[in-house]
């Protein structure tokens, strides 16, 4: 393990009571941090009409 032994990823390693090989824990941490920051975008979502996944609105003109 890294020298992170108290950090929030190795708290959630111990939780999941899995173990990580050394030369995986980086990569592995660094996924659970990137995993962490995804979160937090998803639990802001952009409104309907900025999100740019949304479809189209065809009814555009009507709702003037």
């Amino acid at each position: 393990m890294s020298d992170d032994a108290n950090s929030e990823f190795a708290a959630a390693v111990r939780r999941a009571g899995v173990t990580i090989p050394e030369e995986r824990w980086e990569a592995m941490r660094e996924a659970y941090h990137s995993m962490q920051a995804l979160l937090k975008a998803l639990d802001d979502p952009l409104a309907y009409e900025d999100e740019p996944g949304a479809m189209p609105r065809y009814d555009r003109e009507a709702v003037r």
